[in-house]
């Protein structure tokens, strides 16, 4: 398989949950194989992207003007997020 940026591989990620929404279900290997990752990257990937969804789901990164695009946020989740190291020490999220 050709290697494919990271936008390239979120783009295929969004593509299989949206066709596959209405399966309600998919087991994380079938996934991963269809999108061409080990379970491990999947699993990261649906983080950061579950992560995204849950605190920022309405940002947007402005059309640039000039070098430097502007990334808005119209509503942010003010929720506490805390996460467990592998010790099961409570730590902030960063």
């Amino acid at each position: 398989m050709v290697r494919r940026s990271d936008s390239e591989l979120v783009e295929d990620i969004i593509e299989y949950l949206v066709d596959n929404k209405d399966r309600k279900r998919v087991t994380l290997s079938e996934f991963s194989e269809t999108v061409g990752l080990n379970s491990a990257s999947t699993r990261k990937w649906l983080e950061i992207i579950q992560f995204i969804m849950m605190l920022c789901p309405d940002f947007y990164v402005e059309e640039e003007k000039g070098r430097n695009p502007l990334i808005k946020f119209p509503y942010v989740a003010t929720i506490s997020i805390k996460r467990i190291n592998q010790n099961g020490n409570h730590n902030r999220g960063k």
